[in-house]
């Protein structure tokens, strides 16, 4: 999805969202809040569960099951020895 948005200076930035959706999640001239570092505008965020906490979601959720499958492990291997 590729968003335009205003700096707090004015200056009109341009960028491409990294999550996307079918059906889209946002209509054509939607106003949404986008976040930004000020001083580099193009890394920016829609203010959105998705695009915030989809990947850390991901990947806390692949090291839980390591996690788990690592203690499983230890704790077979201590009832062994």
């Amino acid at each position: 999805m590729v968003l335009g948005l205003a700096a707090a200076d004015g200056t009109p930035h341009t960028f491409r969202s990294s999550t996307g959706s079918n059906p889209p999640a946002y209509e054509q001239g939607e106003r949404d809040e986008v976040l930004y570092r000020a001083d580099d505008p193009e890394d920016a965020r829609i203010n959105g569960f998705l695009s915030l906490w989809l990947l850390p979601l991901i990947f806390g959720g692949i090291g839980l099951i390591v996690a788990a499958v690592a203690a499983v492990i230890a704790m077979v291997g201590r009832r062994r020895a």
